[in-house]
């Protein structure tokens, strides 16, 4: 049952019995007017014979007499005497119930002692055509009544259409044979045509099956990649390929964060026990225990935004005057931004405001960190085409080739940072906001000896 319901078997179905519908009536149109012309041939050989006996009536001359027919029976028994009939036709003549003669035709048919043409003969008076069934089948005859001065007769032509049309029937018979051929050849190749076509649809749902039962390194094989279905294969192997990416960060992210959470709840546990053993004398534990708190909150609220990063509704953009926030970072810089030296191009863009200050304030943050005892630290912000890229360099011992991709995972720690606070989300969400922005968060050397961070954001989004 699955079978019939197939994409494969109703697409054929569609394609096929069209044209199988279109090829037997084409045969049967055909066949019907070739058998009709076929009739019409016999009529008018028919009527020929008529037209000739009618001819040697009105224009001959009686052999006997020298002079017009004056007897019905000379008349007949010249013209029968003097015609041949053609293949599958035969032919006689008769006077006052008699016949008189039979042509001479080379099949041997015995039309002659047809009673009920002989019947039909004498009591007909004018030309008439019609059917009749005979020991070799359907055969049309003509009767043509003749009258003398002193008797009466007729020609009595008769054509075996069976047999006359037989070899048309057997064509149209072969024709049907050929066709049946032709569509059982046709229904093979559209068969496996379809089949080839169709192969990814059944890659794909063999692959949805696997990967529902949780085997994620299914792929479907691509047979031609410039065909659509060739290209949703491409596809679908691309969305596995990040499916598969996005489960194996999701489990290093949750072992990171597991780690990252454990160290905290167990300083907390600790203290607590001390804590509870004599509060008096481990008065110290419960501020421990705060502070630990609070790293553990700000460590939530970091994973809780870095898992956000993808939602639609994580970014509220509005349009950004670039004066109006360098200005702002220059105000926040004499608070807590010491060292921070700003250059900036005048120019707007749209941006979501909070978050990018929440970039730059994490990269300040981290350049005060490793820019030394006498930190240079500098903030640029300018238009290149239609990017707006946002630089945070310092004079620092800048970032290691090897680690400037790793730096940007979530957890991780360089080796510049060993021994220093934070949680290890800071650039993770950093580079987070900036994709969800469309643009990126990229780290190279800076002129000042330590590292420069860019951030390219779209001017428009």
């Amino acid at each position: 049952m699955a079978r019939v319901r197939s994409a494969r078997v109703r697409i054929l179905a569609w394609v096929l019995v069209p044209l199988f519908v279109f090829m037997a009536s084409s045969l049967a149109i055909v066949g019907s007017l070739l058998l009709s012309e076929n009739s019409r041939e016999i009529d008018s050989h028919l009527e020929r014979e008529a037209n000739e006996l009618n001819l040697l009536a009105s224009n001959g001359v009686d052999p006997n007499s020298g002079k017009a027919f004056d007897s019905a029976e000379a008349l007949l028994r010249l013209y029968i005497s003097r015609t041949i009939p053609d293949e599958f036709e035969s032919m006689f003549v008769q006077s006052n119930g008699v016949v008189l003669a039979k042509a001479s035709d080379r099949s041997g048919f015995q039309v002659d002692r047809n009673l009920e043409l002989i019947e039909i003969a004498n009591e007909t008076d004018r030309v008439s055509l019609g059917s009749i069934q005979t020991e070799f089948g359907s055969a049309r005859y003509i009767v043509v009544p003749v009258s003398g001065s002193n008797d009466n007769g007729a020609l009595v032509a008769v054509i075996y259409s069976d047999l006359y049309s037989a070899g048309l029937r057997q064509l149209l018979t072969q024709l049907a044979g050929y066709l049946l051929l032709a569509f059982a050849c046709v229904s093979a190749i559209a068969w496996f045509v379809a089949g080839r076509v169709l192969a990814p649809i059944q890659g794909l749902r063999e692959a949805t099956r696997k990967i529902s039962s949780g085997e994620l390194n299914q792929r479907i094989e691509v047979q031609s990649s410039d065909s659509e279905l060739g290209m949703l294969a491409e596809d679908f192997n691309k969305m596995l390929d990040r499916i598969r990416e996005s489960f194996e960060n999701q489990r290093q992210f949750i072992d990171a964060a597991g780690h990252e959470l454990r160290t905290p709840l167990t300083i907390i546990q600790g203290h607590f026990e001390l804590f509870k053993s004599d509060p008096k004398q481990n008065a110290d534990s419960a501020e421990v225990v705060a502070e630990e708190l609070v790293r553990m909150t700000r460590l939530t609220q970091e994973l809780q935004s870095l898992t956000k990063a993808d939602d639609p509704n994580f970014l509220r953009l509005d349009q950004i005057n670039s004066d109006d926030l360098c200005s702002y970072l220059a105000s926040l810089s004499k608070l807590k931004l010491q060292g921070l030296e700003i250059e900036h191009e005048s120019f707007e863009f749209v941006a979501d405001r909070q978050k990018l200050i929440q970039i730059v304030l994490q990269l300040v943050e981290n350049a005060q960190k490793y820019a030394g005892e006498k930190p240079r630290i500098r903030l640029t912000l300018r238009q290149l085409g239609d990017e707006v890229l946002v630089g945070v360099e310092d004079s620092g011992q800048g970032v290691d080739p090897e680690e400037r991709e790793r730096i940007f995972e979530p957890f991780y720690r360089s080796k510049a940072s060993a021994g220093s606070e934070g949680s290890g989300l800071g650039l993770a969400l950093s580079r987070a906001i900036a994709k969800a922005h469309g643009g990126d968060l990229e780290v190279a050397d800076s002129e000042l000896g330590g590292a420069k961070f860019t951030v390219r954001l779209p001017i428009h989004k």
